[in-house]
């Protein structure tokens, strides 16, 4: 049964979401709800004034260097392939020598 009311739910706001978005209902919302309250009280409430600030990228922060640790380099991929003394157990016995 919850399974089945948080897929209502969902549905709900997609539905709600899908023409106008809920930025623009909220909008609404408030101005009929100051309108109403105008009307009651007789009096006009004023919304703050909304500023749009720009979003300046913040610098990424520079690397910690600590001390004491040293970064090596490291090896090709596949290089182990490329070693001739790599055995591996699919390879062939190696031929001992016989003594003459």
């Amino acid at each position: 049964m919850r399974t089945l009311t948080e897929l209502f739910v969902i549905g709900a706001l997609i539905y709600l979401g899908w023409e106008q978005s809920f930025k623009e209902r909220v909008d609404q919302v408030r101005e009929r709800v100051d309108q109403v309250r105008a009307k009651v009280t007789g009096k006009q409430t004023q919304a703050a004034p909304q500023e749009i600030v720009a979003m300046t990228p913040t610098p990424p922060p520079p690397p910690r260097i600590v001390p004491g640790i040293i970064r090596e380099p490291t090896p090709q991929h596949g290089a182990w392939r490329l070693d001739p003394r790599h055995r591996s157990p699919l390879d062939p016995p190696q031929q001992s020598p016989s003594p003459p």
